[in-house]
């Protein structure tokens, strides 16, 4: 298994890395809050192919990175953590296909929002079909935030799981149980208190990225 350790490590390790900081070069244009549903969309339009480019490529990323949990999983199999580290598991593929689909629609929010105020602009009539194709783009991006608050908030639990599966069966590190009880905590419970939608919830975010670099980390050097 020293390959499939290695390609799991450096996934864990470098993807969390890669995927934010592809979001943070390509939709650093994208300055609104989000919380002002139209201006955000207004701002995702103006930044629509830098928006829809890096979505496909953070997409791509969250996968690589999400998929290194099977290999921690794998390290499960049999013993006393088994049955939580594959709940666990199971929790974290929803929360990427739940990502998967925020994604997309942030994608297609923007390519709407872009697509309406080019039409405006072009008839020269602010009331043409500009509000009409920003308003469905804020339609996708509010439907992006509804997916996304279910999807952390169920998601994480398999992190906390996984951190559970770790501790009872002992054959992890315990700073990467804890981080990953720790991480599983704050989406999980702080999402619904801080609201997905908020500036803090950059601390989730981070605390993720952190956590499953960790994890590589630690996966790197784990004796099988």
């Amino acid at each position: 298994m020293g390959s499939e350790k290695n390609i799991a490590a450096i996934s864990l390790f470098l993807a969390p890395i890669l995927m934010f900081s592809t979001f943070l070069i390509l939709l650093s244009g994208v300055d609104a809050q989000a919380s002002d549903i139209l201006a955000f969309t207004m701002t995702l339009g103006e930044n629509s192919s830098n928006v829809g480019t890096g979505m496909v490529i953070v997409t791509i990323f969250m996968g690589i990175m999400f998929s290194g949990f099977g290999y921690v999983r794998s390290t499960m199999a049999g013993g006393s953590g088994a049955g939580l580290a594959n709940m666990g598991f199971f929790l974290i593929i929803g929360l990427f296909a739940a990502f998967v689909v925020e994604n997309s629609l942030w994608a297609a929010a923007a390519d709407s929002a872009a697509t309406g105020m080019a039409a405006a602009a072009a008839a020269g009539d602010p009331n043409a079909a500009g509000p009409a194709g920003v308003s469905t783009g804020a339609t996708l991006f509010v439907a992006s935030q509804g997916i996304g608050t279910i999807g952390t908030i169920t998601g994480f639990l398999g992190f906390i799981l996984i951190g559970l599966s770790m501790i009872i069966q002992k054959n992890w590190n315990i700073i990467v149980a804890i981080l990953l009880i720790i991480t599983g905590l704050l989406g999980t419970v702080g999402t619904p208190i801080i609201g997905y939608d908020s500036d803090t919830m950059f601390i989730v975010w981070v605390s993720m990225m952190v956590t499953i670099s960790v994890t590589g980390v630690f996966t790197y050097l784990r004796e099988e």
